[in-house]
């Protein structure tokens, strides 16, 4: 069993009206048969020979036809491209840069720690074995508070000496 388009659908598939699909029936153009619902019943494969598909009709009127501001999209795009290039390119650099900066900084750490262990034996042997630490103060003793009268709250200039 073949699927069947009822008018809407067959304008719907074609992109062209109701009234456009029933004229071509009423002309014996699009060969059509009505259903127990009394509704059109259109083959595909006739409707398509005289009305070509939607998504056909549109492929052939783009093709080749290109919008008015696809030159000036296009130069973007290879504007684009060039940059993500040189970037790549820098990218690339930086990296080696990175790379180089690493190995000459782990020589120079080696270096270091060569010398530094020696700096930390002569240390340890001139340094004395106990270092005392001296205690920690005490903390001074909390201040006795007066309590204060009513009125100094909102007078607080009166009555001082």
């Amino acid at each position: 069993m073949t699927l069947l388009y009822t008018l809407g659908e067959a304008a719907k598939a074609t992109g062209k009206t109701k009234a456009a699909i029933w004229q071509a029936i009423a002309a014996n153009r699009l060969p059509a048969a009505k259903d127990g619902r009394n509704r059109w019943q259109i083959e595909p494969s006739e409707l398509f020979k005289l009305y070509p598909p939607l998504r056909q009709a549109r492929c052939e009127e783009l093709n080749g036809a290109l919008p008015p501001d696809a030159a000036v999209l296009q130069a973007r795009v290879e504007l684009l491209e060039r940059l993500c290039h040189q970037l790549e390119q820098e990218r690339d650099y930086l990296r080696k840069q990175g790379d180089e900066l690493l190995d000459s900084n782990r020589r120079i750490m080696g270096l270091l720690g060569a010398e530094k262990a020696l700096q930390l034996e002569s240390f340890q042997q001139k340094a004395p074995t106990v270092i005392q630490v001296p205690p920690a103060p005490e903390p001074a003793p909390a201040k006795a508070s007066q309590p204060l009268d009513w009125w100094r709250l909102f007078f607080p200039f009166f009555g001082r000496h």
